[in-house]
């Protein structure tokens, strides 16, 4: 069954965002009328804009295009492209990608212009954002990772501020890996964030990072600890009533509950969600937590209720431009329709597959873990470079001492010399390391690209039988033998025996009394299933069963 999950994306410093106090608003305002100084009134302007993002869009926009004004009055170009940043940043925040892309691409060609690349840091990290929200995951990693090289090449990268911004671009590259299923690289950056921010003792970034690790231990299947890190999220949040990243942890303790069938608990968590997102004017949140609601009344069989939540989540989807949340929204209604509507049914299911067309791409996927792959190897020889240089460096300083050495210290030299020798010979040994390590990686990478072009030929046949799918069932019968010769992960003999029965059109209830397990049992087979064959639905997977012609 379809769930998201949500997750945080950091942008200018971080993403936690309040409720804008009255009396902040209320202050600024005061003082903007009481100074004559054009560019102090800029920076109230941009402070105003910070705090109404979210409880007041439609003024932050007034008062973001009103330093704009002043901006260009003054010709400050800094200034200038700091008010297009604002601008962006309101759109950000109300689901506005395609208003907030163009305003953060003028706030980073005027930013380079004038102050040069390595001042565009939190910009690119803006565009990376938004790129993540519209599922262009392949801009979005180009972008995280411009950014993040952009501030770890600071010169003031021990102070707070830049570790922050560090921190800031670990969680989002970790998160983009994640949305990848590349768990154990996303973990890695996780804990890189959360090691800097216990430093800095970032309560903000905390519940971030937090989280987005619990996300990852309850897609794991993980409970308790699943658990946990959204306990101590929460905590936070509630510590400093950060009501955005409470809506969201609501929404992802449903998908907990959920998970193991602790069903009046997920229903609370969800409606808590769409309660509070809907309340700080989160489209995406609340979006998203209505995707989840629906396919929990379609999981308990409440199919008006079900329908109803279903064609809401896809309404503001596509308000706030969420491509991903709308791909799950549309086949949700597909799934939800099979038995009241069919042909609505088949509607949904045209539509959800035109629209994964043009996102989630196999050569997507490839791209962004390549991308991943790059920056880590390009970080590697860097260090590498720099020991050359360090090595370039001893051996001339040694040779001038040569020239002037007295007898004295011949003892020293030859000791000086020991050590210059074992180093020598330790890099020339991680050299040869290094190559046998390529030579492995370069196996490994053609043995991947060609179970690649394999799964792209079945997707492409499973692609074309699923445009065929009707509502009648199928009675295939499964063949064991044929079936794990195609699959890297070969199904169990039990999974065999849910998938027969899956073909056979029986549901999750039926499916357990005939083998004599629970329903909760067979809903964790189906899932596995589903992850062996790289599918998203039941009909999916016979098909794709039938697609590798095994079903007899």
């Amino acid at each position: 069954m379809i769930k998201l999950y949500l997750v945080f994306v950091f942008f200018i410093v971080s993403l936690n965002i309040f409720h804008a106090q009255n009396g902040t608003i209320d202050s600024l305002l005061f003082e903007l009328k009481n100074t004559t100084n054009k560019g102090e009134q800029i920076e109230i302007l941009h402070q105003i804009v910070w705090e109404g993002a979210i409880s007041s869009p439609k003024e932050a926009i007034e008062y973001a295009k009103q330093s704009l004004q002043l901006s260009t009055q003054i010709q400050d170009s800094s200034l200038i492209a700091k008010s297009y940043n604002r601008i962006g940043l309101v759109y950000d925040y109300t689901g506005n990608f395609n208003l907030a892309e163009k305003n953060y691409v003028k706030a980073f060609q005027i930013k380079q212009a004038c102050d040069g690349y390595d001042q565009t840091d939190g910009i690119l990290n803006n565009l990376g954002s938004i790129y993540y929200y519209m599922g262009q995951y392949e801009k979005s990693m180009e972008y995280y990772i411009q950014s993040v090289k952009i501030r770890e090449s600071k010169k003031n990268i021990t102070q707070p501020e830049t570790l922050k911004k560090i921190a800031q671009s670990y969680n989002n590259i970790g998160l983009l890996l994640k949305s990848q299923k590349n768990f154990v690289d996303a973990l890695e950056y996780y804990n890189k964030a959360i090691q800097i921010k216990q430093e800095l003792q970032d309560v903000n970034g905390l519940i971030i990072s937090y989280s987005n690790i619990g996300v990852i231990f309850m897609q794991q299947d993980s409970l308790e600890q699943a658990k946990f890190y959204f306990q101590q999220a929460m905590i936070l949040a509630d510590s400093i009533q950060d009501y955005f990243s409470k809506a969201m942890l609501y929404n992802n303790e449903g998908l907990l509950y959920e998970r193991f069938d602790i069903v009046d608990s997920a229903s609370i968590n969800y409606k808590k969600a769409v309660f509070l997102s809907d309340s700080i004017q989160d489209f995406y949140g609340k979006s998203t937590a209505l995707v989840n609601l629906a396919s929990y009344y379609l999981d308990n069989k409440l199919l008006i209720d079900a329908n109803e939540t279903g064609l809401e989540a896809l309404q503001y989807s596509r308000q706030n431009q969420s491509l991903e949340v709308e791909l799950n929204a549309l086949l949700l209604l597909s799934q939800i329709n099979e038995s009241i509507n069919p042909s609505k049914s088949l509607q949904f299911l045209n539509e959800y597959i035109s629209l994964k067309d043009s996102i989630n791409d196999v050569k997507i996927v490839n791209k962004v873990n390549q991308l991943a792959v790059m920056y880590e190897t390009e970080q590697k020889e860097t260090q590498i470079e720099l020991l050359e240089k360090e090595q370039e460096i001893i051996q001339k300083d040694m040779e001038q001492k040569d020239i002037v050495i007295s007898r004295n210290n011949i003892y020293l030299l030859a000791l000086t010399l020991v050590i210059i020798l074992l180093l020598v010979l330790g890099y020339f040994i991680f050299l040869y390391f290094r190559s046998k390590k390529r030579e492995a990686e370069e196996k490994a990478k053609t043995l991947h690209q060609q179970h690649q072009r394999a799964i792209d030929n079945l997707r492409n046949k499973l692609e074309q039988q699923l445009e065929t799918v009707q509502n009648n069932k199928v009675n295939f019968k499964i063949n064991q033998e044929e079936l794990n010769k195609y699959l890297l992960n070969p199904l169990s003999e039990r999974e065999l025996e849910v998938l027969d029965l899956i073909a056979d059109g029986l549901t999750n209830k039926e499916i357990g009394e005939k083998l004599f397990i629970s329903v909760n049992t067979v809903k964790t087979h189906i899932l596995k299933i589903y992850e062996k064959l790289d599918v998203q639905n039941r009909t999916a997977a016979a098909v794709k069963a039938n697609s590798l012609q095994i079903i007899q």
